[in-house]
């Protein structure tokens, strides 16, 4: 089967839940982090904490709101070019085809200008930034050891709280 944007099996899945973890202690948003679980719906595996979730407030401005919708935005496009990332290079040993990149692109491009009110360039130079971080990132002989061993972590526990992530996970901060 062709690996595309959805998982093909449970190892793939690990490997997609493995590279959005990692994203997010790469770009240092593990606080956002509560836990993770294999067995939940695909949309669900990762479990945030409140600060992640913009609520309506209106002493809030308008701004301060916007701008946090836009932070988050870019912590989701770190966390799906990187499970899409991971899955390719590091389980699949696949490089990511140009139609590939060309969807994920489309897929985020559509998201950051209707629910952001991004302009397309300003999505496409996140996009690109993001994409070869990503790419280096997951090409690391370091990092693809610590994401093989976090993967079977997750398929074998199956839930990890945010602690027993930080713990795995730990060797990214040595590499």
């Amino acid at each position: 089967m062709a690996v595309g944007l959805k998982y093909i099996d449970e190892t793939d899945k690990c490997y997609g839940i493995t590279g959005m973890v990692v994203a997010m202690m790469v770009w240092e948003n593990e606080s956002m982090l509560t836990s993770l679980s294999l067995d939940s719906d695909d949309n669900e595996n990762i479990v945030f904490s409140h600060e992640f979730f913009v609520e309506g407030n209106p002493r809030i401005s308008p701004k301060y709101t916007w701008n946090k919708i836009v932070e988050h935005y870019k912590i989701m496009m770190q966390m799906f070019v990187s499970n899409v990332m991971c899955r390719h290079c590091v389980l699949h040993r696949k490089a990511i085809t140009p139609q590939l990149k060309q969807l994920i692109y489309r897929h985020l491009e559509e998201e950051g200008c209707n629910n952001c009110s991004l302009e397309k360039d300003e999505v496409k130079e996140l996009f690109e930034q993001y994409y070869s971080s990503s790419q280096r990132l997951f090409s690391h002989a370091g990092v693809q050891q610590v994401v093989n061993q976090f993967a079977e972590t997750v398929q074998s526990s199956r839930n990890l709280s945010r602690e027993q992530i930080l713990h795995h996970l730990q060797a990214l901060n040595r590499l």
